[in-house]
This record gives C-alpha cells, sequence and structure tokens, in this order.
C-alpha cells in the first residue's frame, strides 16, 4: 500500500514515503509547495524519483506507535547518510512542535493569502491570544478571512 514511487500528482505525493524523503533531499524541508504539481514534475524530482528504492522492514511491527522511518542515502562517491524518524513531529505521544518549528508552519500557510505585515501582526496577536479580548480576536478573524465582521 505504501510503495508507490511515482505519485501521479504533488498533492498525491503526500503520503508517500518515496515522495516526501525526495523532496526533503532535494529542498531541505517539506512544506505546502512540496505538494503541488510544480514540484513534483520538476526534472530533479522525477529523477531522483528513479533512484528512490523503498524496503519494508518485515520485523517491524504494524503498530502506528512502533512503526519508524529509516532513510539511507548513498552518494556516488560511496558515502552514506542516514536518518530515522520514529514519527512526525506533533504526532500522539510525541513532543510537541517546538515555538520556532510551529511558526515556520504557520508561516507557510498563512503567506499564501497574507502579506508579510498581516501576517507578522496576526502570528504576534495568536502568540497571546490568551490575553486578547473579543475584538482583538475578531481582528483576527477579520484579518485572515479578509472579511468585515458585523458587530452586535
Amino acid at each position: 500500500v505504501i510503495d508507490r514511487p511515482k505519485p501521479v500528482s504533488g498533492l498525491g505525493g503526500k503520503m508517500r514515503f518515496q515522495y516526501t524523503a525526495a523532496a526533503a533531499i532535494l529542498d531541505g524541508t517539506v512544506g505546502i509547495d512540496t505538494f503541488s504539481d510544480r514540484r513534483r514534475f520538476k526534472p530533479d524530482m522525477v529523477a531522483l524519483l528513479k533512484k528512490t528504492t523503498l524496503r519494508q522492514d518485515p520485523t517491524m511491527p504494524n503498530d502506528l506507535h512502533k512503526m519508524r522511518v529509516e532513510i539511507v542515502v548513498e552518494t556516488r562517491d560511496g558515502l552514506r547518510y542516514s536518518a530515522v524518524c520514529r514519527g512526525p513531529k506533533g504526532t500522539w505521544g510525541l513532543p510537541r512542535l517546538e515555538r520556532k518549528d510551529h511558526r515556520v508552519k504557520l508561516e507557510d500557510c498563512l503567506r499564501r493569502a497574507l502579506s508579510a505585515r498581516a501576517m507578522t501582526h496576526v502570528l504576534d496577536q495568536l502568540d497571546r491570544i490568551d490575553r486578547l479580548n473579543t475584538a482583538d480576536v475578531c481582528e483576527i478573524v477579520r484579518v485572515i478571512g479578509r472579511k468585515r465582521l458585523n458587530s452586535k
């Protein structure tokens, strides 16, 4: 089920180990743009996917909380690099996202809809949402939704 080396779209790559690993190697990060068709069909991605192999470990338990993904990269000059992921950051049972990682994720989402200035304002407000009044929260919603809320 998981061995799908050539997703038919960028979004189709979202649940494909080979695709997300290739994107992380090529781009150094995985974000919303990773799952666009534009990224999926760039020549470097197409080429790396052809060189990517998934090997399932038959001894690994069939329990999501005990699974892991190990990435091994072998270079032409014989060097080997490896890393192990025991679950995405923020997954149940794992430590929550670090504050800076959470901010990067929010910026990746919000930059599609907001100017840099508006995004900074919203994120600063969200950092102190527990101390905001109703009007301040309504302002966040208005900026994100780009709609004026009717006062009652």
